[in-house]
């Protein structure tokens, strides 16, 4: 059972963070776990119904935030190498895919300068044929891994703010997501209705139509939008 707690210092530093691409987010009811998202192109695999990303840098990202490829821990992660929509936070809650090679092997590589990953996605489940036929054309980009800091330290950036800097992780599990897309053509999507010809699952629709501002909220059951507070900052 994960007991680790987030040190105050860092804590102190999310507190008044805005939502944004490239961002520690503290994850709501998980207060051990942060969130951060990068965007790459992605390479894609028709035939394998695959995706390959990079999901971390060590790069700063707009706030000075660091984490350090080398640092992850993956023991855990091994034995249920899941990729989620989203951190599972909304309405699709189940995995998407497996970021597990046909052979069984990681699909996962660490190497000084990035952590790649590949998503293996299945037919399984019309969720996660819609959100790779997405990915697929070039709509998600956003990746984000879910960490939970083992050894970290916040340090002054040069533009006077405050940087978290990850040296030690445990990587819990990495996500696509909707975050970052553009929004033109997600709403095109929506009022096409069908992914591939296939009518977008519900879960899906909330789930795109959350990222839109309002006035691209073309369809007119806006009750219906779900609350995007699962990740909190």
């Amino acid at each position: 059972m994960n007991t680790t707690t987030i040190p105050d210092s860092l804590l102190a530093t999310l507190k008044n963070r805005q939502k944004k691409i490239g961002t520690f987010c503290s994850i709501a009811g998980k207060p051990s776990d942060l969130s951060l998202t990068c965007q790459a192109q992605p390479m894609v695999d028709e035939r394998l119904m695959s995706a390959r990303a990079i999901i971390n840098t060590p790069r700063e990202d707009r706030e000075g935030d660091i984490i350090v490829p080398q640092g992850v821990q993956l023991e855990n992660f091994r034995k249920n190498p899941v990729v989620l929509w989203e951190h599972g936070l909304g309405e699709i809650t189940r995995p998407i895919a497996k970021c597990q090679h046909p052979d069984g092997g990681l699909a996962l590589e660490v190497e000084e300068e990035h952590i790649s990953a590949t998503s293996y996605f299945t037919e399984k489940c019309l969720e996660s044929v819609q959100i790779f036929h997405l990915i697929a054309e070039g709509l998600v980009r956003a990746t984000s891994v879910r960490a939970v800091p083992l050894k970290s330290f916040t340090r002054k950036t040069s533009n006077d703010g405050i940087g978290i800097v990850l040296e030690e992780w445990e990587l819990i599990e990495w996500s696509w997501g909707a975050l970052g897309v553009n929004p033109d053509a997600i709403a095109r999507t929506i009022d096409r209705g069908t992914i591939e010809g296939r009518k977008i699952t519900e879960p899906l629709l909330k789930s795109l139509k959350a990222v839109l501002p309002p006035k691209n909220h073309t369809l007119n059951d806006e009750s219906s939008y779900p609350d995007r507070s699962g990740i909190a900052v």
